[in-house]
């Protein structure tokens, strides 16, 4: 690895063959890292390790579906998005006013404008496209 390089950068550099200059060489230098590490010491210790951790591991148990009463869910959840709103009133008073700034702003498009689709259509384009 070259000095002043990131190793994050360099290994994605030497990995990433999709904007290689050549491509068959980027290739085979992938395919001969990849046999190399199927041939290392490393690689033989990570799959015996994850052959001990897999003869370890228990299946989950099967949960039972809640008991709790749908109505109460929701009225949980609409509690949770109040208490969020308002330990952030500041962000939502801004997007409130973002929002009637906008309604009023598009609103605004159409108060002389012909009522046939002619007069409309080149307006809709430009609203659809600013959202």
């Amino acid at each position: 690895m070259p000095i002043h390089t990131n190793p994050a950068e360099f290994l994605l550099e030497l990995m990433n063959v999709d904007f290689a200059s050549h491509q068959e060489a980027a290739h085979e230098r992938l395919q001969e890292m990849q046999n190399a590490w199927i041939k290392s010491p490393g690689a033989r210790e990570l799959d015996a390790h994850i052959g001990t951790t897999l003869a370890k591991v228990e299946p989950l148990p099967i949960a039972k579906p809640s008991a709790t009463n749908y109505a109460v869910v929701v009225m949980t959840l609409v509690h949770r998005s109040f208490i969020k709103s308002h330990r952030d009133i500041i962000a939502y008073g801004i997007r409130i006013a973002m929002y009637v700034g906008l309604a009023i702003m598009m609103g605004t498009v159409w108060l002389r404008l012909d009522t046939d689709q002619a007069a409309i259509q080149s307006f809709i384009n430009a609203i659809v496209s600013v959202q």
